[in-house]
């Protein structure tokens, strides 16, 4: 069983093959947001959240875009955020420890979708 596996309640094992993605298969929803270039000056409350484990969902952050590159930079800004709060362990000795090493977070990441809080 895997380490996510066994703190998500999952029962099953976790497969001791390495399984290649089937391209046919349904990836999940699709999460990702991207804004109309028209609609600058905004306000966006966003999230990241794994499309494969439910659980795996960033806190609400709210940033404001004034131009399409600032948007972009929000989305590193939340994405880091996400990878520090999953990424690492603490230990209850307080050592953190790297859980998400950079070439599990580059095969994590195509996995993660940008969701955005509708509005009111």
């Amino acid at each position: 069983m895997g380490f996510l596996d066994k703190i998500m309640g999952k029962d099953e094992p976790a497969p001791t093959e390495v399984r290649e993605p089937n391209p046919d298969a349904n990836p999940g929803p699709k999460l990702a947001f991207e804004p109309m270039i028209t609609t600058f000056p905004m306000t966006l409350v966003m999230r990241v959240r794994s499309t494969q484990y439910e659980k795996l969902t960033g806190p609400w952050l709210a940033f404001q875009v004034t131009k399409i590159e600032d948007y972009y930079g929000a989305k590193r800004d939340i994405l880091g955020k996400f990878r520090v709060q999953f990424g690492f362990y603490r230990t209850p000795a307080g050592k953190q420890i790297v859980r998400w090493n950079t070439r599990t977070w580059d095969n994590l990441v195509p996995m993660l979708g940008i969701e955005k809080k509708k509005d009111p």
